[in-house]
C-alpha cells in the first residue's frame, strides 16, 4: 500500500521592492588660487557687510606684490570681467568697474564735495608706461595696476581701446544722492563738466 504525501506550502504574496530613501550629499569645495586671494574685511567701508539684511559682500585682494598684470587668463582679470558682464555677481561683491577717465575723474570730483566719501577705487588699471591721466591723480586708489593692452580691451569689453587710459574698480557707493533734492544747474555743470551723456539703465521694472 502506497501512502501519498502532499506537502503544504504557504502562498506568500511576493513584497513589493524596497525604496531605499535617496540622499544627496553636498560637497564642500574649497577654491585655492595663488594668484589672488579671497579676504573679508571688518568694517573699514570696503570688506563685509554685516549691517541691517544686507547681503555678505566678498572683496577680492591681490597679493602685495603683484604690480602689474599681462595674461588676460588672469584669475582677478577674469573676476573683473564677470563682474561687467553679471549684475547678481557685482551685488554679491559689492563692486563695479567703470571705464574711461571722464567718468572715473567726475565721480572722483564730486566725492571731494562730500563730507563723507560714499565710495573708492580699490584698483586703478592704467595702460603699461602709460603717466596717470590728468584728474585722477586726487581718485586716491588703494592700488594702481599696470595691464597690457589686451587686458585692457578684456577689461573694457569694447574692440579699441585707444581712448580708453584708465579703468576702475570701484566699491558701490554706501548712499545715494537724489538730485531734486537742492543741486542747481551750476552744481551740476561744476561736478560734470563734459556736455553729452548717456543713460544706461539696467533691470528696469515698471509697477503699475
Amino acid at each position: 500500500m502506497q501512502s501519498a504525501y502532499t506537502s503544504w506550502v504557504p502562498l506568500v504574496s511576493p513584497s513589493p521592492p524596497l525604496k531605499l530613501p535617496i540622499t544627496k550629499v553636498k560637497l564642500a569645495t574649497v577654491q585655492r588660487n595663488s594668484n589672488y586671494a579671497r579676504d573679508r574685511d571688518d568694517g573699514d567701508g570696503g570688506g563685509t557687510n554685516t549691517s541691517g539684511d544686507s547681503p555678505t559682500v566678498e572683496n577680492f585682494t591681490l597679493p602685495a606684490h603683484v604690480k602689474s598684470i599681462t595674461s588676460t587668463s588672469n584669475p582677478f582679470v577674469r573676476h573683473c570681467v564677470k563682474l561687467s558682464r553679471s549684475s547678481p555677481y557685482r551685488h554679491s561683491h559689492g563692486s563695479t568697474l567703470v571705464v574711461g577717465t571722464t567718468p572715473i575723474r567726475e565721480i572722483s570730483k564730486y566725492q571731494q564735495s562730500l563730507p563723507e566719501r560714499t565710495t573708492h577705487v580699490d584698483y586703478l588699471f592704467l595702460l603699461d608706461n602709460v603717466d596717470v591721466p590728468a584728474g585722477l591723480e586726487s581718485s586716491s586708489p588703494a592700488r594702481t595696476l599696470r595691464v597690457s593692452s589686451l587686458v585692457m580691451k578684456k577689461l573694457s569689453q569694447v574692440q579699441s581701446t585707444e581712448s580708453i587710459e584708465a579703468i576702475a574698480l570701484m566699491r558701490f557707493p554706501t548712499s545715494y544722492f537724489v538730485a531734486v533734492d537742492g543741486p542747481t544747474a551750476v552744481d551740476c555743470s561744476k561736478w560734470f563738466p563734459s556736455p553729452h551723456r548717456i543713460l544706461v539703465l539696467e533691470g528696469i521694472q515698471v509697477t503699475i
